[in-house]
């Protein structure tokens, strides 16, 4: 199929592409000396108790409450940075990945010898997002490994949470590189890739809802896919949560392919 193969190609070339796979090894890097820090505060926690134990002899039930509820809000703290850490990168990993697509083909001058064969364009621009959304489980299930990882050797196990909020990850991290996609088809990648991070931001969508109601409906939701944010306000992140975000990130993806495909089809590519 002719969809599956230029998707082949584009996932490909995206492992050829230097900036991918630096993105790809710093978020690595990145999140897994994260992981290491966040161990070493834990450890650095159970420490002190035991200097305060030492201290004082024998500490109050007053002391001990105060002392534990303040090293579960640290460590609270340290881990939604963890997660806030792999969403920020997997956004841009995205970002970097969509809004590029097509203007790196135009620059290349390949997307017109590709569309002289008998390849619609739709089909190309369908082929080219299969292939970044292939790319972009590679960056999800490297990420997942290390916060698995993580979770089984310094905490001995590993809850649903995680998986799931990895799976989480990725549909966040589709929605905004769609986005950026259809952005990118009437603007310059860089401002794309701007707009799409901020087009679904919270702020945004404040301003949105006061001043254009209807805009405010039209544009895209992120926060429910903050697994950070659903960590500071105790959310608890559940089987029918994610395939309810799930669906909605891919049928919001889907719009903004169909976007896309719109706007490409006006492009002049002689």
């Amino acid at each position: 199929m002719i969809i599956l193969e230029i998707a082949q190609d584009q996932f490909i070339e995206l492992r050829r592409r230097r900036l991918v796979l630096v993105l790809l090894v710093a978020a690595a890097l990145v999140t897994g000396g994260f992981s290491l820090s966040l161990a070493a505060s834990k450890k650095a926690f159970t420490q002190d108790r035991s200097a305060l134990v030492e201290a004082t002899g024998k500490m109050t039930p007053e002391e001990e409450a105060e002392f534990e509820a303040r090293m579960e809000q640290g460590v609270a703290i340290m881990e939604t940075g963890l997660y806030a850490v792999v969403s920020i990168a997997g956004v841009v990993f995205a970002l970097v990945m969509f809004c590029g697509l097509v203007p790196a083909e135009k620059a290349r001058g390949t997307a017109h010898w590709v569309l002289a064969k008998p390849v619609t364009r739709e089909q190309f621009l369908l082929g080219k997002w299969l292939g970044a959304c292939a790319m972009l489980v590679i960056f999800s299930v490297t990420m997942s490994a290390i916060l698995i990882a993580y979770h089984w050797r310094f905490e001995g196990s590993v809850s649903r949470t995680v998986p799931l909020s990895c799976v989480l990850l990725f549909f966040q991290a589709m929605l905004v590189g769609s986005v950026g996609l259809a952005l990118s088809m009437v603007i310059p990648p860089a401002l794309a890739g701007v707009l799409a991070y901020f087009a679904g931001g919270e702020m945004l969508l404040g301003i949105t809802k006061r001043i254009a109601p209807p805009l405010y409906y039209l544009l895209p939701s992120y926060n429910p896919f903050s697994v950070h944010m659903q960590f500071l306000v105790g959310v608890e992140i559940t089987p029918g949560r994610v395939g309810l975000l799930a669906a909605y990130a891919l049928a919001y993806s889907v719009a903004m392919l169909w976007v896309a495909q719109l706007a490409f089809r006006r492009h002049d590519l002689a």
